[in-house]
């Protein structure tokens, strides 16, 4: 069987939503919602994922890169919809039957609402870091969609057995989407408590992104060992073999050479803060979105005993 490749539109990377007008021509057989920088990887969809999404007329989501695999096959499915926009780590294929899909003014909410029927494939390029949008290493306040909002202060899986784990996850997914403050509050509310002292990491975390490095190092130190260093430490020294810069092998040795360094990333990100689009500066916010999706992942399965 023959399939011909579908149209793509790119979709804002805030909303989610089609930023492009879709075409009327009624040749188109579905649609390809995306990142814009990611539009040349259509190429890389397996022909029989087009084929399968033709036939059985259903919404399918393609993981891209990296952070796809880590957000859509790593990350429990209640909350991946809600750490960004899906058409940021992924290709929404939205067939004729769904077409009302991509004229919707807030793609993401959609998405997020009802997730259940979507079809999760492979990751495409997993072995490759391609996210377009990374959270900042010393961000300025963003406003959060109320819907969002919403969301992340009413979530609640439906198993727990480690409550504070639970004030954990939504500073995590507050953390995330740069609300500082409120995952302050939540961070709080945990204080020194639950399985692994998630609250304590996401403080640091916070402390480091505010930025008040020394108190952050406090945090840290208060937090020791914790199950997701040795698999940062990996994904480290992927993340500095992979960066054209001449301080990335000495940054690589002081970070990862015994287990991973918290206190060593901190000193990392109060370096790189103010050089924005640097190599290293890219280096360092990979790393940290990496982090607090290994933390959100962990604290989840704390709460909820649920790996």
């Amino acid at each position: 069987m023959t399939t011909a490749r579908p149209q793509f539109l790119s979709c804002d990377p805030i909303t989610g939503a089609p930023a492009s007008a879709p075409s009327d021509s009624e040749a188109v057989s579905f649609w390809i919602l995306g990142h814009s920088q990611h539009q040349k990887l259509t190429e890389a969809i397996p022909t029989e994922v087009l084929e399968s999404a033709t036939q059985r007329q259903e919404i399918t989501l393609v993981p891209i890169g990296a952070e796809g695999e880590w957000t859509w096959h790593r990350l429990p499915r209640v909350l991946a919809p809600l750490i960004g926009p899906v058409t940021n780590t992924a290709f929404v294929l939205v067939p004729q039957e769904s077409a009302q899909l991509i004229e919707s003014q807030n793609l993401w909410e959609d998405l997020a609402t009802d997730n259940s029927s979507l079809a999760v494939r492979d990751t495409i390029l997993s072995n490759q870091f391609l996210a377009p949008e990374l959270p900042d290493l010393a961000p300025s306040h963003r406003r959060l969609p109320s819907w969002l909002r919403s969301r992340i202060s009413t979530f609640r899986p439906e198993r727990v057995i480690s409550a504070p784990d639970e004030h954990a996850i939504r500073a995590g997914l507050l953390q995330i989407h740069d609300q500082l403050e409120p995952s302050h509050v939540e961070s709080q509310h945990c204080q020194g408590d639950g399985v692994h002292v998630a609250g304590d990491y996401w403080h640091g975390i916070m402390h480091r992104r505010e930025p008040d490095y020394h108190n952050s190092k406090y945090w840290f130190r208060r937090v020791g060992e914790h199950p997701c260093f040795p698999q940062l430490a990996e994904i480290a020294c992927d993340v500095f073999d992979n960066t054209d810069d001449s301080q990335s092998d000495q940054w690589n040795v002081k970070l990862t050479s015994s287990g991973w360094n918290p206190n060593g990333f901190v000193d990392l990100c109060e370096q790189t803060a103010r050089l924005q689009g640097t190599p290293l500066e890219l280096a360092a916010r990979r790393i940290q979105w990496f982090e607090m999706i290994l933390l959100l992942s962990q604290t989840f399965t704390d709460c909820t005993g649920e790996s």
